[in-house]
C-alpha cells in the first residue's frame, strides 16, 4: 500500500454541550435525542465543514512533500479531532488508519490562517507518529516532509498541467493555488522561447475540498494557435482563454 491521504474529521461530543442541549429540549420541546441532532446541525455541523475543508491544503501537501510513502497496512490515516481520547483511540480496518488526537476548536478558530496551518502540521505530525511507532514505520521521511512544508510556508501553490501552442509559440499552464480557505485556478501563457509570462486569467475561486475543484480540472487544450482552454471532467464545460 502507499499512504496516499490524511483527513481530518472534526468529533462532536453531546456531553461537551449538555447544558445547551437541554436549554433546545425545552425551548423546542424536544427529546434529548432530537434535541442533540437539532443542535449539531445549528450550531456544530458548518464547524465541522470548516474544518475538514481548511485542513485539505495543508495535507495534500504534506503528502506531496512525503512522496510514495509503501506501507503493509495504511493506505490513509483519518485524524479524529476529539475532547477527549477513548480506549480504542487507534483502528485500523481495511487500510484506513484511525486516530484520535486531543484538540481545541476555540483555539483553532480564534488563530490565523497561517497559525492554522501550523496547528493542522503538527496534528498531522504527532497522528504519524503515534501510527508509525505501532507499525515500526522509518519515521525520517516524516520528518522531511514536516520540514518541506515549513520550507515552502505552508504555500501549496503548483503547475497542474502544461502544453505547448501547435505553432509551439506559446505554452500554457493550469497554476493551482490550494489555500487554507478557498482554491484558486489561474491559466498561465508564456513565450515559448524566453518563458516571459504573457498572460495570466483567474478561472476559478472555489472550495479548497477536491470535491469542489477537482470536477475543473479535467485536460488543457489548445483550441487554436492563440487559443486555450481548460477542460472540466465533463468535457462540455470549457473555460477559453485567448493570447
Amino acid at each position: 500500500m502507499i499512504l496516499r491521504d490524511i483527513k481530518f474529521v472534526l468529533e462532536f461530543n453531546p456531553n461537551k454541550y449538555i447544558s445547551e442541549i437541554r436549554k433546545v429540549m425545552k425551548e423546542k420541546n424536544l427529546n434529548e435525542e432530537h434535541a442533540t441532532q437539532f443542535y449539531y446541525k445549528d450550531k456544530f455541523q458548518d464547524k465541522a465543514v470548516q474544518i475538514r475543508d481548511e485542513s485539505r491544503c495543508i495535507s495534500d501537501l504534506y503528502i506531496s512533500c512525503l512522496g510514495k510513502y509503501h506501507t503493509s497496512e495504511t493506505k490513509e490515516i483519518i485524524i479524529h479531532l476529539v475532547d477527549e481520547l477513548s480506549e480504542a483511540s487507534l483502528i485500523n480496518v481495511d487500510g484506513f488508519m484511525e486516530v484520535q488526537i486531543i484538540f481545541n476548536l476555540e483555539q483553532y478558530i480564534s488563530l490565523t490562517n497561517h497559525q492554522k496551518n501550523q496547528m493542522l502540521l503538527n496534528i498531522i505530525q504527532r497522528a504519524t507518529k503515534s501510527v508509525g511507532d505501532i507499525f515500526e514505520w522509518e519515521y525520517q521521511p516524516f520528518q522531511e516532509a514536516y520540514n518541506k512544508v515549513i520550507e515552502k510556508n505552508y504555500e501549496n501553490n503548483y503547475v497542474w498541467k502544461k502544453k505547448v501552442s501547435p505553432g509551439r509559440k506559446y505554452i500554457a499552464e493550469v497554476f493551482c493555488m490550494h489555500e487554507i480557505n478557498e482554491y484558486l485556478i489561474y491559466m498561465i501563457v508564456k513565450d515559448y522561447r524566453d518563458k516571459n509570462e504573457l498572460k495570466r486569467e483567474l478561472l476559478h475561486r472555489v472550495s479548497p475540498h477536491e470535491f469542489m475543484f477537482a470536477p475543473y480540472l479535467g485536460d488543457l487544450k489548445w483550441l487554436s494557435d492563440d487559443s486555450v482552454a481548460l477542460i472540466g471532467e465533463n468535457p462540455r464545460r470549457q473555460w477559453a482563454v485567448n493570447v
